[in-house]
This record gives structure tokens, C-alpha cells and sequence, in this order.
């Protein structure tokens, strides 16, 4: 009996072996064990032969069947993983220049895999308000995030919200697409929010020398008015942007109330 090497690998994949067995008078049938090496390491299912023969001492006294050479499948059960977005949905505000959109690896990390992203229009256009991309994240082994870095146009512009798309595609190695292969990027444009908030506060500076503190404050509220999230749209959710949306109405007719500053909050 001898091992023969398919896509397989003597001595990587499995244990060669080359030896003789007895079958005893009666005896109708022998099992025979082969080894196969374990590497933890994500590969494609691999083969190999196991092909039998007579010793020359015996061809006068047996006979082989039809069937000599048996093909073996290594099933590879080491997990390559999922690749997909974190996030369905991104936000990023114009002005800080880049999309980083994370991309995580689940359910197994053997192995070094690939995929490749694309970016595509929805409202926002290439070139225009987003720098588009077609390339490829590589994963070594152990590896499970990265980041997709997109470059974002900050034309200065007051515009509406717009939104492009970016997909993952053609995974190798083994990984597949997992449940997020595509995500939203909402490009939020700040440019008008800071611009009404700068006028609204200069609106407040009367008599910088007495009232230095009380325009600071003054100015603040209509600042915290203008803007989502109190101005920290780094971490602005989609909820803030609605909350602000329907409450806007609201907030600028209450920054109109003077600070506890001015006349010692009895205004």
C-alpha cells in the first residue's frame, strides 16, 4: 500500500505511508489508518491517492480488484471568517476631511484573506464630494479589523446631507461576506451650521469691555442652538440629527433668554 500526492502534501498534509499488511485466511477485510497533519491554518480542501498493490512473492497466489487507487479529501475545517461592516450606516461631517469606516472579521481569523471595496454614487457624487476607491483590505492571520479611509471634499459650500455607498466584494482565502456588505455614508455638511452660528453669535457682542463674559455666554447658547450634539459632531448619532431637526424651532426661540450672567439672572 502506498500514498500518492494529489494537491496534498506528504509531510504538510498528511503522514506518507508505504507498507505491506497481512490479510489472514478468512479475513475479508483491514482497515488501514492514515494521519493527516492539523496547521490550524485555513487552506482549500486538498487530495491525495492511497493506491494498492501486490508484492511480487505474492502475484502467483492473489489478485487485486478493479479498484487499486482509492482519492482521499482532506475537508479543511479550520474557519477563515466573515468579513463585513461594523456599521450599516456612517456619519461624517464634511469639514473633517475623511470617512474612516470600520470593517471587522467574525467567526474565525486562521489564515490570510483578502477582500476587495468599491465605493458608488447614491446623492453624492465622485470626484465632486467624495474621492472614490476600488482597492483591497488584506487580513493576515489573527487579524479581525481595518479601517477603509475616504476621502471627503470639504468645498465650504452650504449643501444638503448627501450619501454614497460602499461595498465589499470578492472575498478570498476561504472568508466570506458577512451580513453587512454594504454601508451608507452620509456626508453631514457643517459648512452652513458654523456659518449661522458665527452670525448669531456676533449678533450678541455689545459692549465687549463691560459685557466680555456675558457675550461669550450669550453667543454660546446660540452656538449650542445652531449646531447638532452641542457641536461635537464627531460623535453625533442619526438620532441627534433628527432630535435637532425637529426641535431647531425651539432652540434658537430659547437662546434668546439673556445668561444668569447679565443682571444676575433676574432678566
Amino acid at each position: 500500500l502506498d500514498t500518492i500526492d494529489g494537491t496534498a502534501t506528504a509531510g504538510e498534509d498528511y503522514i506518507k505511508l508505504s507498507e505491506e499488511f497481512v490479510m489472514e485466511s478468512g479475513q475479508q477485510e483491514k482497515k488501514i489508518t492514515i494521519h493527516v497533519i492539523d496547521d490550524n491554518q485555513w487552506e482549500p480542501d486538498e487530495t491525495f491517492f492511497v493506491k494498492l498493490s501486490l508484492p511480487e512473492s505474492e502475484e502467483n497466489r492473489a489478485k487485486v480488484g478493479s479498484k487499486t487507487v482509492a482519492l482521499v479529501t482532506i475537508i479543511n475545517d479550520d474557519e477563515p471568517g466573515y468579513i463585513h461592516f461594523e456599521e450599516p450606516i456612517n456619519l461624517v461631517k464634511e469639514s473633517v476631511g475623511k470617512a474612516e469606516i470600520k470593517v471587522a472579521r467574525v467567526n474565525g481569523a486562521d489564515g490570510r484573506v483578502s477582500v476587495h471595496y468599491r465605493t458608488k454614487d447614491i446623492e453624492a457624487v465622485a470626484t465632486r464630494d467624495y474621492e472614490p476607491a476600488d482597492s483591497e483590505l488584506v487580513f493576515e492571520h489573527g487579524e479581525i479589523s481595518k479601517i477603509i479611509a475616504i476621502p471627503i471634499m470639504n468645498d465650504l459650500d452650504a449643501e444638503k446631507d448627501e450619501t454614497f455607498a460602499v461595498e465589499l466584494y470578492n472575498p478570498t482565502g476561504g472568508a466570506t461576506i458577512g451580513k453587512h456588505g454594504r454601508t451608507v455614508v452620509t456626508i453631514i455638511n457643517d459648512d452652513n451650521y458654523i456659518t449661522m452660528a458665527n452670525k448669531m453669535a456676533s449678533l450678541v457682542q455689545v459692549d465687549m469691555d463691560k459685557l466680555s463674559v456675558t457675550k461669550t455666554t450669550w453667543g454660546q447658547q446660540f452656538k449650542d442652538a445652531m449646531t447638532v450634539n452641542g457641536g461635537d459632531l464627531e460623535t453625533a448619532k442619526f438620532v441627534h440629527y433628527v432630535g435637532h431637526t425637529f426641535s431647531f424651532f425651539w432652540k434658537i426661540l430659547f437662546a434668546f433668554v439673556p445668561p444668569t450672567s447679565i443682571a444676575g439672572g433676574w432678566l
